[in-house]
């Protein structure tokens, strides 16, 4: 599937935003009970997984969540 210009737009802007959140506030979004991973929704159908250490924070991935959820990067515990 190809998405359209302001799709891309609208999606980037919305990731821009959970990782500003995550700037000011590391801990805000829940974790994903694997290791010291957390996950954000960044649209409904989106999930973007992170780590925090003390001097960084690392993007690990992006998920779409219509996926199976066997296939989900970083498994619920």
């Amino acid at each position: 599937m190809e998405w359209g210009q302001r799709v891309k737009e609208a999606f980037l802007a919305d990731v821009d935003e959970v990782i500003a959140c995550i700037q000011l506030f590391p801990n805000i979004f829940r974790t994903s009970g694997h290791l010291d991973i957390r996950e954000a929704l960044v649209t409904k159908h989106n999930l973007l997984f992170y780590r925090v250490t003390e001097e960084r924070i690392y993007v690990l991935s992006l998920w779409d969540t219509r996926q199976d959820p066997g296939s989900r990067p970083y498994p619920n515990a």
